[in-house]
């Protein structure tokens, strides 16, 4: 199969996945659009765009196009990726954005960096990114974030 195809299906499905994710979400505000919902719905438009214009080059350059052979070990590491993506997707409003994205980043360092020596890195870094993301946008900018079950 042609390497831009699976690209740009496996983005727009990925997209939707998002699309659909962030449907739930609540605007803090009616008038000013820049809150939860502004980034997410930027983002998904971002990663429709790129994805189709993927495909477009796949089709354009036909034959000339490069192509990919199925490694069994990477579409498991893709199945590992998505399902931890979809968990944090359905997780995200009950757990709020700090759980969650802890969650995910912490799943996501585990699967992608193994070993013993590791495991204190990717707590450390799946902890503190999304603990100084919270910091800057939700305590800085002031920029709502889902809470969940947090009471700050």
């Amino acid at each position: 199969m042609k390497k831009n195809t699976i690209i740009g299906i496996t983005g727009l499905v990925i997209s939707a996945i998002y699309g659909y994710g962030i449907t739930n979400l609540r605007n803090p505000s009616e008038v000013f659009m820049a809150g939860t919902t502004a980034f997410p719905i930027l983002i998904t438009i971002g990663a429709v765009v790129f994805s189709l214009i993927i495909l477009i080059r796949g089709f354009v350059q036909g034959d000339r196009a490069d192509t990919v052979e199925l490694d069994p070990k990477v579409l498991k590491m893709m199945g590992i990726y998505t399902g931890i993506f979809i968990i944090y997707i359905w997780i995200f409003n009950k757990l709020g954005f700090l759980i969650s994205t802890i969650f995910m980043l912490t799943s996501m360092l585990f699967a992608l960096n193994r070993g013993k020596s590791q495991r204190v890195i990717n707590i450390i870094v799946g902890v503190v990114f999304p603990t100084i993301c919270y910091i800057v946008f939700a305590k800085i900018f002031t920029i709502s974030l889902p809470r969940g079950i947090l009471p700050f």
